[in-house]
């Protein structure tokens, strides 16, 4: 996933409207003071593909404060498509949340609700919201998470950030048609079995034994 560009209003730092653009730039390093508004880029990125924050999955944390509306609207690039994915929350529940997800080169399809779009998004990433934030966006203070996760949890975040799932999947396919493929070659190894190992050897010995009776005649 490749961010183009970020658009947020509301969120933390940013209670005016702002615009990032990444298009164009194959590395971007966000610099600067201590409460400058670095950390809550990657917080607008976060709710804009999952919906949460990075601390406790709590979005409504994100709002900045005295802002009556948080909204933020991410374009992105994965696997050569892109998309818009756009979110909204007021403080007092009016207006209602928004969570809509458009295809840029195809601007008619287009997806609403929390639950669909959150479920697009993790397709077109790859990445569930706790895979994303231990391998993607490292919090600060939990860099050292994944390493202490329990193998269990460790392996579950390897498998998604390398969609081991697919190979397993191929690997299920693959048995199942070599399972089926011993089930039709039984039969055949059996006829099989009743044959000589070498026919040609088989033929010429019994060319040999013919022409042994034919010459004691």
């Amino acid at each position: 996933m490749r961010p183009l560009s970020l658009r947020l209003s509301g969120v933390r730092s940013y209670a005016d409207e702002t615009t990032v653009d990444f298009d164009g730039r194959g590395l971007v390093a966000v610099v600067g003071d201590t409460g400058a508004g670095k950390s809550s880029l990657l917080e607008a990125i976060v709710y804009a593909l999952y919906n949460r924050s990075t601390f406790e999955g709590r979005s409504r944390d994100l709002i900045a404060h005295g802002a009556p509306v948080m909204s933020v609207s991410l374009d992105f690039e994965v696997g050569g498509s892109r998309h818009r994915v756009t979110r909204s929350r007021s403080v007092a529940g009016s207006p209602p949340a928004r969570h809509e997800l458009t295809s840029l080169d195809d601007p008619s399809r287009t997806i609403d609700g929390e639950a669909a779009v959150n479920a697009e998004i993790e397709r077109l990433v790859g990445l569930g919201p706790a895979a994303f934030l231990k391998t993607v966006v490292l919090p600060q203070g939990r860099f050292a998470e994944l390493l202490r996760a329990t193998p269990t949890d460790r392996a579950r975040v390897l498998r998604d950030i390398f969609r081991l799932e697919h190979l397993e999947s191929a690997r299920e396919r693959a048995r199942t048609t070599r399972d089926r493929a011993e089930a039709s070659l039984g039969p055949l190894r059996a006829e099989r079995a009743r044959l000589p190992e070498d026919p040609e050897a088989e033929i010429a010995a019994r060319r040999a034994e013919h022409a042994a009776a034919d010459g004691a005649q």
